[in-house]
């Protein structure tokens, strides 16, 4: 039952977080001179920002939060049921730093690419 609690956890939080790619700054429209230019170079950084993957960040952050609840619960000498809770625990919470990590990560690949494309990102 845990595990399948962990599983819908994370691909919840996936499902969320694969539309940070889509992201869309706001801009001083002082810097936007061609609309159709900006709209390009917009769908082009969040061509760049979709290849940083949440659901992988999330699988990580589950297997890394996992392992370190249940080496906690090993070593404060939990047994069998304690050292499952302690790794569910920090499975599901594994899983939503590396999808927050990720997404964060995608809004800020989205923002530096448009500054280089010489827009006046606000946000």
């Amino acid at each position: 039952m845990t595990m399948k609690l962990i599983a819908c956890i994370g691909l919840s939080a996936t499902m969320l977080l694969n539309s940070c790619a889509s992201y869309r700054p706001m801009v001083d429209e002082r810097s936007v001179s061609n609309r159709q230019q900006y709209e390009q170079d917009l769908r082009e950084c969040q061509h760049y920002a979709a290849q940083v993957s949440p659901g992988q960040s999330a699988a990580a952050g589950a297997l890394f939060g996992a392992l370190l609840g249940a080496a906690i619960s090993g070593a404060l000498g939990g047994g069998r049921y304690t050292t499952e809770h302690f790794a569910a625990a920090g499975a599901v919470q594994g899983a939503a730093n590396g999808a927050v990590g990720s997404a964060d990560a995608q809004v800020q690949i989205i923002r530096d690419c448009m500054s280089d494309h010489g827009y006046s990102v606000l946000n």
